[in-house]
């Protein structure tokens, strides 16, 4: 669960360091049609993966494979 907590909670001031890097990247990602589009990486941590976790968050196969594939 430390994985989780560090996702949603609070940060201290030595993560908003690398957070703020993190704002400029730029990800590819790839829509279940298979077109790929682009995100700032701060807002996939904070918007899209919260999500897949809430709809995976009670299926315990789904849910470790999705965070192996994530934090791997």
């Amino acid at each position: 669960m430390k994985i989780l907590k560090k996702l949603f909670g609070k940060q201290n001031d030595a993560d908003s360091e690398n957070t703020f890097t993190q704002e400029d990247e730029i990800i590819s990602l790839y829509d279940s049609n298979g077109n790929q589009f682009q995100i700032a990486k701060s807002e996939y941590l904070k918007k899209v993966l919260p999500e897949k976790f809430e709809t995976v968050k009670n299926n315990p196969d789904e849910l470790y494979n999705l965070s192996r594939s994530k934090f791997g």
